[in-house]
């Protein structure tokens, strides 16, 4: 049995001071007096505070049989004064098979173990205050020419803002034979995040860009496979080992149920879109449709209109890799070592 409390604090101070049009360079930056142009100072502090309650409990039988229970209470300052507090479970249980009797004919069989776990984990993923209204200050001139400083909103608040949360599932089993020579590992994964915590983009008659928000729930589902071999283990030694992994993700809820673009730099570039049912960070944008008569690239007009805007991009791609895989081979003889990956 563990049992514990954690409380964490953390304080950022910063102050700055930026000037430019040197005369020259003798001086460095051991004289920004001599600068031309003196920009206003800035300074600020952040601090956030995490608080947890924390448990676990492991339980074995005859080294066969195994269960782990955990579970967390965590309290964010980050969050909304409703939604400080989470709490997040987790299990996890193992059977070693080839422990039991009823394996022991089975010779060639060192080790087999099937495993299962599901746990449920929080995630802070935004910076500190942005549950509050916050004011920065501005410099204006009035109309006697004067400079003031005045204090205006310096973004949106969401007093609604929770833990962001994943829950995930795992089954897999371990296998060792012919003295453990050959290993197999194979895992399947279901992981849900729920709440996700994302800045999403607003309308410029808002007058500002964006807001951190929790905009819906992601799907990440696969499996890991993984071999290991020692083919030989005497003077000359050589090992392999090979790994190959593959990840569906979607988006299976989005906040209103709209669609979330981000944009790259300049008009025609590329985006990225959230939408639900399709994987997270599609490919976004235009169609090119050859060149017009100046050399320039054309792009289609999707909805026929005789207009090309926003209302023609479609989903081009799919940045996510359909698998990922790895090879790696060891070979050693006296003090001479070679890897292949």
């Amino acid at each position: 049995l563990v049992g514990g409390f954690t409380y964490q604090t953390n304080k950022d101070r910063y102050t700055g001071i930026s000037v430019s049009g040197f005369p020259n360079n003798i001086t460095q930056n051991y004289n920004l007096g001599s600068a031309t142009t003196i920009n206003p100072p800035s300074s600020g502090i952040s601090k956030w505070s995490l608080v947890s309650w924390l448990g676990r409990a492991n339980y074995s039988i005859r080294s066969k049989y195994f269960l782990t229970v955990s579970a967390r209470a965590d309290g964010s300052s980050r969050f909304g004064n409703d939604n400080k507090w989470g709490v997040f479970p987790s299990g996890a249980v193992a059977w070693r098979v080839s422990d039991e009797s009823f394996m022991n004919s089975l010779k060639f069989i060192n080790n087999l173990k099937f495993r299962a776990s599901y746990g449920i984990t929080g995630n802070t993923a935004l910076s500190p205050y942005q549950s509050l209204n916050r004011l920065s200050s501005v410099r204006y001139i009035d109309a006697g020419q004067a400079e003031n400083i005045g204090y205006a909103p310096s973004g949106i608040s969401n007093s609604k803002l929770k833990w962001e949360t994943t829950s995930q599932l795992d089954i897999g089993f371990d296998l060792g034979i012919i003295n453990n020579q050959l290993s197999f590992t194979f895992d399947y994964y279901k992981k849900n995040t729920n709440n996700l915590l994302a800045s999403v983009p607003l309308p410029p008659s808002v007058g500002f860009g964006n807001i951190i928000q929790n905009i819906g729930e992601i799907q990440n589902e696969g499996i890991e496979v993984s071999v290991n071999a020692d083919i030989l283990t005497k003077g000359f030694k050589w090992d392999i080992s090979a790994q190959v992994s593959s990840n569906k993700n979607k988006v299976v809820k989005l906040s209103g149920n709209k669609d979330i673009v981000s944009a790259g730099a300049g008009a025609m570039s590329g985006y990225n879109i959230a939408r639900t049912g399709q994987p997270l960070g599609m490919f976004y944008g235009y169609i090119e449709d050859g060149l017009d008569v100046n050399g320039l690239i054309k792009y289609k007009d999707i909805n026929g209109d005789g207009v090309i805007n926003p209302l023609d991009r479609v989903i081009l791609g799919n940045p996510n890799p359909d698998f990922i895989f790895g090879f790696n081979s060891n070979f050693q003889y006296k003090n001479f070592d070679l890897n292949i990956f």
